[in-house]
């Protein structure tokens, strides 16, 4: 039995960019200091797709950061839990203004601000931004899906489907010793 939590956080999502309907990196790759609580959606080399409300919601967070991230919403949605759209070229022209008015007040490049007190809402399909390459990486989509603690949840587990149709390539196998006793032809090393 699934736990009524859980099936209405696994409902009800949109594919939040017309960028593409593939992916770079999925949930749970291993990163050299973390794991990938995310997907990375292709966008083709190129910045300035439209980025969705996958739900609709309320903007609560905005951030920029020269590394990480880059430029980062944060949606939290009826539901409690969250969306995160990262490495935005820019955000809408709304918010935008309004994080550029804050940046030159506060003689800052890098900010994070909680925003929840301006209560801009919005429905599911309305553009917040654009795709791009700020903080790290090539030009794409970072798009996560948080409960209400803010912990990842594999975006794939909900409604969101890709279909993969490519096969994987293997290129080499480590096998591991699974015990201090085992041996892998009479070695103790992988």
């Amino acid at each position: 039995n699934v736990p009524l939590a859980l099936k209405i956080m696994a409902t009800g999502y949109i594919w939040p960019t017309d960028a593409s309907p593939y992916l770079t990196s999925t949930f749970g790759e291993t990163r050299s200091a973390h794991f990938h609580a995310g997907l990375d959606i292709k966008t083709w080399g190129k910045e300035g797709y439209n980025v969705f409300a996958s739900k609709p919601g309320k903007i609560v967070r905005v951030a920029i950061t020269s590394q990480g991230y880059g430029r980062t919403i944060y949606m939290q949605h009826p539901d409690e839990t969250y969306t995160v759209y990262a490495h935005l070229q820019r955000f809408l022209p709304m918010l935008q203004s309004y994080v550029d008015s804050v940046r030159l007040l506060n003689h800052q490049f890098e900010i994070d601000l909680d925003v929840r007190s301006k209560n801009w809402f919005f429905n599911q399909g309305d553009v917040i931004g654009y795709t791009g390459s700020t903080g790290i990486g090539p030009p794409h989509l970072h798009f996560e899906i948080r409960d209400k603690q803010h912990r990842p949840i594999n975006a794939l587990l909900t409604n969101l489907r890709i279909k993969d149709t490519i096969a994987p390539i293997i290129s080499s196998v480590l096998v591991l010793p699974m015990s201090e006793s085992s041996t892998i032809r009479g070695s103790k090393f992988p």
